[in-house]
């Protein structure tokens, strides 16, 4: 199953669903990741059936991503499924299945767990990828980030960070 392709990581003990999946995440440093993963802005909002909507863009190659909560109100791993746009007339260009693992939040910084399965003709692939999200565009990792990091046998210094690229906001 699609779950048992991504590795087995425990949300953040006391993890506040409501507080987190709120507003806008910037993605500051991955362990892998371009300029489209690092310039991301994330912004989460909830439907009428109390389901997770993510949108976050890219304006480079004008891709849009719509991401919304398999089932609401779920427990970790939160399952998303994407569409991906691209241009002015919104051709739909990917569909994927993206599982999220929230490891750490202070609330203004936190590690996020993503498992992203992506459908190609040899075969679906899976994407593992530890991203770093801030409030802000240039916020400071925190020391209860870095712990987790450590934690989790991550080190800071080896991922990308949003400052490698000049994002266009």
């Amino acid at each position: 199953s699609y779950l048992d392709q991504c590795k087995s990581v425990q949300e953040k003990s006391g993890f506040n669903r409501q507080q987190f999946f709120r507003g806008d995440w910037f993605v500051t440093h991955a362990n892998v990741g371009t300029e489209s993963t690092l310039c991301r802005k994330y912004s989460i909002s909830e439907n009428s059936d109390d389901k997770l909507i993510v949108q976050y863009g890219t304006r480079r190659n004008k891709h849009q991503y719509f991401c919304m909560e398999k089932n609401a109100n779920s427990q970790a791993p939160h399952i998303f499924y994407c569409v991906v746009t691209q241009g002015d007339h919104c051709a739909i260009v990917q569909v994927n299945e993206v599982q999220k693992t929230i490891l750490e939040t202070d609330g203004k910084s936190a590690l996020l767990y993503r498992c992203l399965k992506m459908a190609a003709p040899e075969g679906d692939k899976y994407i593992n990828t530890y991203l770093v999200l801030n409030r802000d565009a240039e916020g400071a990792v925190s020391q209860d980030v870095k712990n987790a990091l450590s934690k989790h046998n991550l080190d800071l210094n080896k991922f990308v960070s949003r400052t490698s690229y000049t994002c266009i906001p």
